[in-house]
């Protein structure tokens, strides 16, 4: 059984995960009823929330892991490197943060 502390961020984790793509559905709904010039102002979060969930979403196999004991067995390899899930949503999430949080 995972210690307290594993669950705790398995709980975070999913409450944080369920707001992200709630915020991205959300703007989602919004560009389809708001005028043309509020749809720009839009698109920049819409952008940065979407990619964030999406490289966010890539630690669910660390959850997995948590709950079941086990490890999320597939692998990627790219650019000649071994990556797991978990270092990939790293990577896409920091790429995130680097562009929509950096380039002010």
């Amino acid at each position: 059984m995972p210690s307290a502390a594993k669950w705790t961020t398995v709980i975070v984790s999913l409450i944080y995960l369920m707001g992200a793509w709630t915020v991205t559905v959300l703007i989602v709904l919004a560009l389809g009823r708001v005028a043309s010039e509020t749809c720009s102002v839009l698109q920049r979060p819409f952008w940065a929330v979407l990619i964030l969930a999406l490289g966010d979403s890539l630690f669910i196999p660390r959850i997995y892991c948590t709950i079941s004991g086990h490890t999320f067995a597939p692998l990627l390899i790219w650019f000649g490197r071994q990556w797991d899930w978990i270092a990939l949503g790293l990577a896409i999430s920091s790429a995130t943060m680097r562009r929509f949080y950096m380039d002010q």
